[in-house]
């Protein structure tokens, strides 16, 4: 069984000026951005997978629009961020200080909470950035 990642943006459109509905679906996982037929979309956004077709289906399981039901997407993120970061000997690191971002997107995977950095958290920045920096030195 499936069900709609938590990484999708969309909006409806009509295209070319038609009474056809479709939807403009962006998945910020994959980085795909596609045009759907409006029941498609529906189908995958009232969790009814089962009634799109299998070749579409597919595509979208290929593309992560559409996820096993049991994955827990945001763990999945995160751990392949973690792991990316530890294989890598670039220094890039973008720090958040608070929570409290002003946006509060839903599809993000941040916990929008008014939040800051505990002592702890600053302790373990400062020294991730010094193991970076330390192999070029």
């Amino acid at each position: 069984m499936y069900k709609k990642s938590m990484y999708l943006k969309a909006v409806s459109i009509q295209e070319n000026n038609t009474q056809a509905s479709k939807a403009l679906v962006y998945s910020n996982r994959s980085n795909v951005l596609k045009i759907m037929d409006a029941p498609i979309w529906q189908a995958i956004e009232q969790s009814r997978i089962q009634l799109i077709p299998d070749h579409i289906r597919e595509e979208y399981i290929r593309d992560d629009f559409i996820v096993p039901e049991d994955m827990d997407e945001r763990a999945l993120v995160l751990s392949e961020n973690k792991e990316s970061i530890a294989q890598s000997d670039s220094l890039y690191m973008a720090i958040q200080p608070s929570a409290a971002c002003p946006f509060g997107c839903g599809y993000c995977g941040q916990k929008h909470e008014d939040k800051n950095m505990t002592q702890d958290i600053q302790t373990q920045t400062i020294e991730r950035l010094r193991k970076k920096l330390s192999i070029y030195l």
